[in-house]
């Protein structure tokens, strides 16, 4: 399948699994792609696929996807060389917008993913502050989101929350009279990992938010 065309707007973000196996040349291709896009910032928060760009996961974990060890720190530098802002636990601003990047995901009942830990810093619930909505459900409408992260976003009222992991619930949940935030599973994968599947969501975000 081929990506459709990307809207026209400011700022362009990512929520990640932009690679299947988390090799060096995906994230080549696909930061040479985001990077000539003609958004004025382009913002890229890896997935789990994308586990080249977790170095602690990566270093321990990378023959179960790998014939060869690629280098991290390569796979960031592709994104600094297009232009592109990766944020792992960092913010921006930019145009009177504060945003952050949080790339952590809830724990995996399969076993370790990039991005998760179980155990240590990376699976409480301080680390998994902005990524997975506690709305997120599966295909059988199981909650999957973080419940942690949840409560966090409801504290911080942010005007919104992009998120990306969970591929079955993907799309814009609007905000309620007690809740500003617009929620936005913007995952670009869908059930069946067809390229192409989905097309990008247009969000008008306040200035000073």
């Amino acid at each position: 399948g081929a990506l459709p065309p990307l809207p026209h707007g400011d700022v362009l973000i990512h929520s990640g699994d932009f690679t299947n196996f988390g090799s060096l040349a995906e994230v080549e291709d696909f930061a040479s792609w985001m990077g000539a896009q003609p958004h004025r910032l382009k913002i890229v928060v890896p997935g789990n696929h994308d586990m080249i760009l977790d170095a602690e996961y990566y270093d321990e974990f990378w023959p179960d996807w790998s014939p060869v060890k690629e280098s991290h720190e390569a796979a960031r530098r592709a994104f600094e060389r297009n232009g592109v802002r990766l944020l792992i636990d960092e913010s921006v601003e930019f145009d009177g917008l504060h945003l952050h990047g949080s790339p952590w995901v809830v724990r995996c009942p399969d076993g370790p993913t990039a991005g998760m830990r179980h155990g240590g810093r990376r699976s409480t619930g301080r680390r998994q502050r902005l990524r997975e909505s506690g709305e997120d459900r599966d295909l059988t409408g199981k909650r999957t989101g973080c419940p942690h992260l949840a409560t966090r976003v409801g504290e911080l009222r942010p005007s919104l929350h992009v998120f990306g992991h969970v591929h079955s619930d993907a799309g814009v949940f609007e905000p309620r009279p007690e809740d500003p935030t617009t929620r936005l599973n913007a995952s670009c994968v869908c059930d069946f990992y067809r390229v192409g599947a989905r097309s990008a969501h247009i969000v008008d975000v306040p200035i000073g938010s």
